[in-house]
């Protein structure tokens, strides 16, 4: 089921507009980067639907969507077959203004505001978190919110999606006319099958997603009422005649006869909750610090994500019982010093404190550094049982200044008693595990924390894309598929 996101917004100021209305009224024109049509069909002011959008739309430029009486408060929404998919209270206070643009960007999905030291700013624009009243004319609300100057300055997304700047706004533009057929491009996971939308506000002539309907039999699956005809069909299917377009659809298969391909949990920084697990209990993250979450990434700079402890023994618990597991996820390291007290920094950990640990997975420096508990090491999971020896994994050269992210895969096979780890989807052969066969040997008491140790200041400072946990070795191929797929795609749903 595709995650509605609930972001923020911005109203800035559009300039005098036409004189043909009264001189008191307000237009409301909307710029947004989400795609008209296929992940929202209507624009609603105060619950009152006063807009279609389709393809056919250009809401990067801006459009039109209604006029109002007066200047003042009202809520504006995006909606997707009548549900909200973006909404946000608005203020523009009365002072002569004839026109606001409200812009939406898609990259504050998820950034939590307001910050630390700044609780006026409950907004979001272009990631960052701004005032609610901050319009122009009112430069005291809005601070610094220009984020570029030209379009090269704006990140990209997949191939078919450019970076737009729009008045000093980075947006995603989507160009559909890359795509094959009838798909359309989505910014976030590039070309995608179409859900049946209507390329036409004014008439009910899009292309159905399943094949054989006519005006007849599919007249009780459209956006209207099942009486609805041409004139009043304004805009999208609301049933999938059998057409895709979740983002939940499989990416890469996996292995036949697998009871249970789904991972246990994952994470893809974009549901609210931080929780979207087809099958762990409720395992949902709090956040704690210095933590922006957006555009289906976590940047990390003085912050972290914290289990309960009753969640986190659910997982562990969980893994025991599987006793094999993979765990995937993406990160970049923005600070590749080294630590005073050589430790690495905490990427994903279930530990207790900083000698006691099921696993964790850090950066020191350049190099991704995994402790793994078992019956192999002492109880940090770094030092051989018996020699003392080195017992973490330590890979050179995973984490580089670039800041790309780096796709990590750690795997534990119960049945071989050995751990594996791969990066950018290669299996990294001299992991420095310590000899021999291991057994999983966890206790409950550790917690599940993103960006640092539960009790020691082990901070990570970078960015954590998806992740995800499985009870169960993934293959190579899978692992493979999933890198190529990208940070933003879904897990082996």
């Amino acid at each position: 089921m595709r995650v509605l996101y609930h972001c923020f917004l911005l109203v800035i100021f559009a300039g005098l507009y036409g004189c043909s209305e009264p001189e008191d009224s307000l237009l409301i024109d909307l710029r947004t980067d989400y795609v008209p049509g296929e992940e929202f069909d209507g624009v609603e002011i105060n619950g009152r639907l006063v807009s279609n959008a389709s393809q056919r739309h250009d809401f990067i430029q801006g459009e039109r969507v209604t006029t109002l009486d007066t200047p003042g408060r009202f809520s504006l929404a995006l909606t997707r077959y009548g549900e909200i998919i973006a909404t946000r209270e608005v203020w523009v206070p009365e002072g002569g203004r004839r026109g606001v643009v409200v812009v939406i960007t898609r990259n504050c999905a998820n950034v939590m505001c307001p910050e630390a030291g700044n609780i006026e700013a409950t907004a979001c624009l272009d990631r960052q978190c701004v005032r609610p009243d901050c319009t122009s004319g009112n430069e005291a609300a809005c601070e610094d919110t220009r984020r570029c100057t030209d379009d090269v300055e704006c990140p990209t997304g997949p191939e078919c999606a450019l970076g737009v700047c729009a008045q000093g706004t980075c947006l995603v533009s989507a160009d559909h006319s890359a795509c094959e057929g009838a798909d359309y491009c989505d910014p976030d996971f590039g070309c995608r099958a179409s859900a049946g939308t209507d390329t036409d506000p004014t008439t009910d002539a899009g292309t159905d997603s399943g094949t054989g309907a006519d005006a007849e039999t599919d007249a009780g699956t459209d956006a209207g009422d099942p009486g609805a005809d041409a004139s009043t069909d304004a805009g999208t299917d609301a049933a999938p005649d059998g057409g895709t377009g979740d983002t939940s659809a499989l990416l890469c298969a996996p292995p036949a006869g697998i009871p249970s391909p789904d991972p246990i949990l994952f994470y893809d920084f974009a549901a609210e909750s931080l929780d979207v697990a087809p099958r762990a209990p409720d395992i949902a993250l709090s956040p704690e610090g210095a933590v922006v979450i957006s555009d289906r990434e976590v940047t990390l700079s003085g912050g972290r994500l914290l289990a309960t402890a009753e969640a986190s023994d659910a997982l562990t618990a969980a893994l025991i019982e599987a006793g094999s597991f993979s765990i995937e996820l993406f990160a970049s390291a923005a600070d590749l010093e080294v630590e005073e007290d050589g430790a690495p920094e905490r990427i994903f950990t279930l530990s207790s404190d900083a000698l006691s640990r099921s696993l964790t997975i850090g950066a020191e420096e350049d190099a991704l550094e995994v402790r793994l508990r078992s019956t192999l090491t002492w109880s940090n999971g770094t030092n051989c049982a018996g020699s003392g020896a080195e017992g973490a994994m330590i890979i050179p050269g995973v984490f580089s200044a670039m800041g790309d992210l780096q796709h990590i895969v750690v795997v534990f096979d119960g049945e071989t008693g050995r751990p594996d780890v791969y990066v950018n989807g290669t299996r990294r052969e001299d992991n420095g595990y310590c000899p021999g066969t291991a057994v999983l040997n966890w206790e409950a008491g550790n917690r599940l924390v993103i960006g640092d140790e539960f009790d020691s200041p082990r901070m990570f400072e970078g960015t954590v894309g998806r992740v995800a946990v499985y009870d169960r070795v993934l293959t190579e191929s899978e692992i493979t598929c999933s890198f190529e797929a990208g940070p933003r795609a879904s897990p082996l749903l």
